[in-house]
């Protein structure tokens, strides 16, 4: 009998596994420029919000474009857990190559334009048409991939995040 129980516990580590990538628009920002940073202190908060929402997952990496908002929004979440913030140029291939990876945890910073782009190239559907309004910086996705006794499971969470935590299974 205790050798029948070890072989399932072993066959369900094997065969069970998740990734899930946390998505998440830049926090509030200072202006309309291309290169406009966080504004303070709302940007700012939110930012730390976003640290404290995930810091029970252990997460791989924290990505980010090339803009100082969005840089600046991932960056407590980094720093928190010892990672750095990794520039990526292309959201859709980001995310194809993270959804090969099991048993990871991944944070990506986009904008309102590409984050619901990377979404829908995962074939998966953010709830609205087009682009998150230029006000609404509260989004929070998570794409979840689950293999389990060689099957895959692809979903969308959506969740909403601001003045308090969110939980996310």
């Amino acid at each position: 009998m205790k050798y029948i129980s070890l072989f399932i516990f072993c066959a369900s580590i094997i065969s069970c596994s998740t990734t899930k990538i946390f998505l998440v628009r830049h926090a509030e920002k200072n202006g309309t420029t291309a290169n406009a940073d966080l504004k303070i202190p709302e940007g700012i908060t939110r930012a730390n919000l976003l640290r404290d929402t995930l810091q029970n997952f252990r997460l791989t990496n924290v990505f980010s474009t090339n803009t100082p908002r969005t840089i600046h929004t991932g960056e407590p979440t980094a720093v928190a857990q010892n990672l750095a913030v990794i520039i990526y140029t292309n959201g859709d291939s980001l995310v194809d190559k993270l959804l090969l990876q099991k048993n990871k945890k991944f944070l990506i910073v986009a904008h309102s334009n590409t984050l619901p782009n990377i979404i829908r190239h995962a074939k998966l559907y953010p709830g609205f048409e087009g682009n998150i309004a230029d006000n609404d910086f509260s989004n929070f996705f998570v794409i979840v991939k689950k293999w389990r006794w060689g099957k895959e499971k692809l979903s969308l969470q959506k969740r909403r995040y601001g003045s308090l935590p969110i939980l996310v299974e």
